[in-house]
């Protein structure tokens, strides 16, 4: 069985995390986008650059995530934005 070391880096933002509890293999992936990827989205997407077209540019893997940017950015919550994610070890 491979079991994966706790986090590992595969590309420049996203990590994994896996443990190997008794056999049973446990895989949570975590993305964190850099600001400027942020902030980017959120430009183009005042722009009314169409969803699909913004998470292909820049490598958005989740349209969720998006929106959920623009819902920050539109409320004001500007520091939901600024701050990193915080990505708990499994236990």
């Amino acid at each position: 069985m491979r079991q994966i070391k706790t986090p590992s880096r595969e590309s420049s933002h996203v990590v994994r995390y896996g443990d190997n509890l008794g056999g049973v293999f446990a895989l949570a992936t975590r993305v964190s986008y850099p600001l400027e990827i942020k902030m980017k989205a959120i430009e183009m997407r005042l722009a009314r650059v169409p969803v699909r077209e913004v998470m292909e540019q820049l490598g958005i893997r989740n349209k969720t995530q998006l929106k959920t940017w623009m819902r920050w950015y539109q409320k004001g919550e500007v520091w939901m934005i600024l701050t990193p994610l915080y990505v708990p070890f499994p236990i």
